[in-house]
């Protein structure tokens, strides 16, 4: 029950963040340290997981906005390799 609860509910998620990118980034903001736990937790959910993970990038201002399949859509031709930086906040 629990398996089939979870994937219902990260199936909700990734439609929202989908239709309604400024709702899904409201919810970021309040729980997306929680998803990030989740991927260390739930190894049968990571996949979904990951694709509702958000970033901050060079090319977005301070505030994480970009999933990782739309980083590596933008990736230029040739790019193999995403370097990223890890710390508090932003400065």
């Amino acid at each position: 029950m629990r398996g089939a609860i979870t994937r219902r509910v990260l199936d909700m998620l990734a439609r929202l963040a989908d239709e309604d990118h400024a709702r899904y980034l409201e919810f970021w903001r309040e729980f997306g340290g929680v998803l990030k736990e989740g991927l260390a937790e739930d190894m049968a959910n990571r996949d979904r997981l990951a694709r509702l993970l958000r970033f901050v990038t060079t090319r977005g201002g301070d505030a994480p906005e970009h999933s990782l399949p739309d980083y590596v859509a933008r990736m230029p031709a040739g790019q193999k390799h995403i370097y990223y930086v890890t710390a508090d906040t932003v400065a």
